[in-house]
């Protein structure tokens, strides 16, 4: 299932944090990141990982993955124009 123009910022985001800094965001740190509570941010991660975008690890501190076969980054920014 495909993200939405919201759910494809989120990720963009938590590909973007570990590429630069070698480790997952915090569900805070997303949060901030969007400027919302941490109750949204989880909201949106359970959603990816409903979908089957994003792997979140439960009980372990900065464990969001972004899935290896996940390749439609370049499909979604033509699809939203990003």
């Amino acid at each position: 299932m495909y993200p939405t123009k919201q759910d494809f910022e989120v990720l963009d985001f938590v590909a973007g944090f570990i590429k630069k800094n070698n480790y997952a965001p915090t569900i805070n740190e997303i949060g901030k990141h969007f400027n919302v509570s941490c109750y949204p941010a989880w909201h949106k991660i359970r959603r990816l990982q409903k979908k089957g975008n994003l792997l979140k690890w439960y009980k372990k501190p900065r464990a969001i993955e972004i899935p290896d076969n996940w390749d439609r980054r370049i499909e979604l920014k033509k699809f939203f124009n990003l």
